[in-house]
């Protein structure tokens, strides 16, 4: 089974009082098995 979710949006050093809107996004990410992070260098 794959599972393919997008993560945009997260933010460094994300301020704790808004982790409950990422908590979905957060839980996918802690139960992966990879994870591939893709950079925008246009950014």
């Amino acid at each position: 089974e794959v599972v393919l979710a997008d993560t945009v949006g997260f933010i460094r050093d994300l301020p704790h009082d808004l982790i409950a809107a990422f908590h979905a996004t957060l839980e996918e990410v802690c139960e992966a098995d990879l994870l591939l992070h893709v950079i925008d260098v246009h950014h």
